[in-house]
């Protein structure tokens, strides 16, 4: 078999697994501390390179060799990871939209008032340094 990046790719767009296996054992590892360094959490970084790998086996076909294959894995890397980010967050602007919808009337206002004190905004300043210090 070939070992050079444009034989490993002609292989795998004939859907070769030895030609996909070769590429998972030379570029897991890229994958992993690239999407562990964005995200920080062991499970979603694990979750991210299977993502990847799978996106990658899915469009081997497309790839139009513009770019080398370790800058083409990357940018899919990048792309999952962020794409989690964002899911992450709008998941936690729903939990709070619902949670504050849910409040009668007369609470949210108190809400409200307690949430734009001076007070309240500096601890949350504290607590989002004391965890950015971890």
């Amino acid at each position: 078999m070939k070992t050079d990046e444009s034989g490993l790719i002609e292989k795998l767009k004939l859907g070769d697994q030895k030609a996909f296996r070769i590429l998972f054992d030379l570029y897991k590892s890229n994958v992993y501390n690239t999407a562990a360094g964005f995200l920080t959490n062991v499970n979603d970084a694990e979750d991210v390179t299977q993502e990847v790998f799978i996106h990658v086996f899915k469009s081997i076909k497309h790839f139009k060799e513009n770019s080398k294959l370790s800058t083409w894995i990357y940018r899919i890397t990048i792309t999952k990871c962020l794409d989690l980010l964002r899911k992450k967050k709008t998941k936690k602007r729903f939990a709070f939209s619902l949670t504050y919808l849910s409040m009668k009337k007369k609470i949210r206002k108190k809400f409200l008032l307690i949430m734009n004190t001076r007070e309240f905004r500096q601890i949350n300043l504290n607590y989002l340094k004391f965890f950015s210090k971890k």
